[in-house]
């Protein structure tokens, strides 16, 4: 379904923004924006995301904190799906380093992440 709108990765600014395509080109953060940390309402240059179908949530690749994040549109704090809480990395199955971006199946059952500085991909259930 089009719904007009663009998320944009803004990882200087450590924070997902979301324009409406006819807009004046304001954009509102939907995710992170609140400076860089490992709280649940932030994020450390994130660099990819998914959005699911329904429109209502965003997987992102939060690449300094190790982490995949699960944030809800309108939420004002995520939680933490994949990865290190604390932003630990490392390179068990449980761990990223570095993951660069985010890929749903088309169930919308699977996450897949790409784990950059450990050179692989981690297939992740969705719960």
């Amino acid at each position: 379904e089009d719904r007009g709108l663009l998320y944009v990765t803004d990882s200087g600014n450590n924070r997902i923004q979301q324009f409406t395509i006819s807009g004046n080109g304001t954009g509102v953060t939907v995710a992170g924006g609140n400076s860089a940390g490992t709280g649940l309402n932030q994020l450390s240059s994130p660099t990819g995301f998914c959005l699911t179908r329904d429109g209502q949530t965003l997987y992102i690749a939060d690449k300094l904190n190790n982490r995949i994040m699960k944030w809800t549109i309108g939420a004002t704090q995520g939680s933490v799906v994949a990865g290190s809480v604390s932003g630990t990395s490392g390179n068990t199955t449980q761990l990223l380093y570095n993951p660069g971006d985010v890929a749903l199946d088309p169930t919308e059952t699977y996450l897949y992440v790409t784990d950059q500085n450990n050179h692989r991909v981690q297939k992740f259930r969705v719960q």
